[in-house]
């Protein structure tokens, strides 16, 4: 295992058409979780907000649509036809590189969306849509898919240095402080630690703690209910509404009584969305 970091949070997805399901070991060491969405019938949109993980999302519907989705630094919102439905792969940090040697810089520099044609060999490919092919239910689906990536899996050579950064960035700490942590902490400059991220992880330092910062909220608001939960990373509540809007798209209690699965008819598409990527 690289990392153990807990399980990031997307939002809500109402009327159970949202599935998720947590591989056993060895896979669970590089997967947090496969997940299924279904769109009914009608025009939709996904609101997907960053939160540092690389995703593997394949069709159901068209098999040769499969994307790698590379770490993003502002909410993005994807227009959906349904009906149909999404198979994806939620991978742990780093996780990609059990299958994908090409760091994310090399794939996701003009997009951050990029065809699986263009990454994996054929042959993984192939498994792949096979172990989808079938007509059954989510939990047999992911069985057979967990299967197909462990034939293929081989544990990835990650820069220790990178590993360092995001353990210290997990510290059981109240806020994360990235002043002289690359000199002192890890015997680099700012610029190799900023290089080394961008690397491995497709995000600079200090955007990488500052989605951080987003979902240890969004995970505790899941957990604890506490619409307080805040103030344990940001410094003030204008600070927190401010990082939260620019990485959501939409203030924090918007964002908690929300689909994140919404009907384009309805008040919901009226979402305006930052167009800072950078």
């Amino acid at each position: 295992m690289l990392l153990s970091e807990p399980k990031p949070f997307q939002g809500q997805v109402h009327e159970n058409l949202y599935q998720t399901w947590m591989p056993p070991p060895p896979l669970s060491h590089w997967v947090h979780y496969f997940w299924q969405l279904h769109v009914p019938i009608g025009e939709y949109s996904y609101l997907s907000v960053p939160d540092n993980c690389v995703d593997l999302i394949i069709s159901l519907y068209e098999l040769d649509d499969a994307v790698l989705v590379s770490p993003f630094t502002s909410p993005i919102v994807y227009p959906l036809i349904g009906p149909t439905c999404y198979f994806g792969v939620r991978f742990r940090l780093l996780g990609q590189h059990t299958l994908l040697s090409e760091p994310v810089t090399e794939w996701s520099q003009k997009s951050h969306q990029m065809p699986i044609k263009d990454l994996f060999l054929p042959s993984l490919i192939e498994q792949f849509q096979e172990s989808l092919s079938f007509n059954e239910g989510f939990s047999h689906r992911c069985l057979r898919f967990a299967k197909a990536m462990l034939e293929h899996i081989a544990k990835p050579e990650v820069d220790p240095r990178v590993l360092k950064f995001v353990r210290y960035c997990y510290q059981p700490s109240s806020r994360i402080s990235l002043k002289d942590l690359a000199p002192q902490q890890l015997g680099i400059t700012d610029r190799q630690l900023r290089r080394l991220t961008l690397q491995y992880l497709g995000v600079s330092p200090k955007t990488f703690c500052k989605v951080l910062r987003f979902q240890n909220t969004l995970r505790a608001w899941q957990t604890t209910h506490d619409n307080m939960a805040w103030a344990d990373w940001y410094f003030d509540q204008s600070h927190y509404s401010r990082e939260f809007k620019q990485l959501a798209g939409v203030s924090p209690k918007y964002f908690s009584e929300m689909s994140v699965l919404y009907n384009r008819t309805t008040s919901q598409s009226r979402i305006i969305l930052p167009n800072d990527n950078t």
